[in-house]
Formats: structure tokens, sequence, C-alpha cells
């Protein structure tokens, strides 16, 4: 279930980016970044990792979860902390409340679509990727996580690539 979250995690970072470019919407007056607001990659990423994680503990509860913390608790809580995010990025300036519905709305719609799809298709044919022991290849263990360092880290890429994060003082 981790490699199946990381992997969509990092399309989803991808396809937020693409819709970011073809939207093309400025942020709020004032705020501090250029690039465009439509759709926020901190809401779409968040509700992503959100939605998939706890589709992945209501249908698939492990057997060591504390019964005294019931699943749904955890659904409360979470939902409550990405409301909580999104309210902040809101009164920080950094995107209207539109940018942060439609990459909430982004985010969870790819998320429950990703799941699905691994719980019905992608599932059964991943076997043959994994060692005897279930456990993932180290080569593939590297290879994902270098390329979610590349997508996902600002630094990473400018070292990389030279490419760097504009501002509106640019």
């Amino acid at each position: 279930a981790v490699m199946n979250m990381v992997i969509g995690a990092l399309c989803n970072a991808i396809l937020n980016k693409g819709l970011k470019r073809i939207i093309n919407e400025s942020r709020p007056p004032g705020a501090k970044q250029k690039d465009p607001g439509m759709p926020s990659s901190h809401a779409s990423s968040l509700s992503f990792l959100s939605f998939f994680a706890l589709a992945s503990l209501l249908t698939h509860t492990p057997p060591w979860w504390p019964s005294v913390i019931p699943p749904l608790l955890v659904v409360f809580v979470t939902v409550l902390y990405d409301i909580t995010s999104l309210i902040y990025r809101h009164l920080s300036g950094l995107h209207t409340i539109p940018q942060l519905v439609v990459g909430a709305g982004c985010g969870a719609t790819a998320s429950v679509a990703w799941f699905t799809l691994c719980e019905t298709k992608l599932n059964q044919g991943v076997g043959h990727w994994l060692g005897a022991d279930g456990l993932v290849p180290l080569p593939l263990a590297v290879f994902i996580n270098l390329f979610g360092a590349v997508v996902l880290s600002k630094s990473l890429r400018k070292r990389l690539f030279g490419f760097r994060e504009k501002t509106r003082e640019d």
C-alpha cells in the first residue's frame, strides 16, 4: 500500500503541475510566489495523501491497530487537519478559496481513482516485482525514492537541473 501511495502521490504532483500550467490562474494579490495558484499543489497533495491513507486504513485495518483508537476517529482528525491547513493557506494569502477547493478536489479524485485502480488491477500484477519475502527490491525502492525526491524537492531540482522557484520580486 505504501508503494502504491508514493507512486500515486508522485503522479498526482505531476498532474497538478500540468494543470497549473494549463489553467495559469494567478495567486491572490500580495502572494510572494509568482507561479500560478490554480489548483493549489499543497491542497492537492494533502488531499491525495489523506484520502489514500484513510482508504487504506478503512479497507485494510492492520491487525496491530490499537482497538482503543477507532479508525473513524482517525478519519475525523485527518479531515480536521486538512481543513485547518487549507484555511491557513487562504488566510496567509497564498491561495484563493476556489484554488484550494479545486486543488483538494483534484487530489481527492486522483486518490480515489488511483486507490481503486490499485485495489482492482495493479496489486494483482505487482507481486512479481516483490521479493520472495514480500519486500520491495532495493533497486526499485531507490528508483522510487529518487524519482520522488526530484519531483517533490525544490532544492534538489535546483541543484540537479538549475531550476528555482520564481517569486514576485524576480
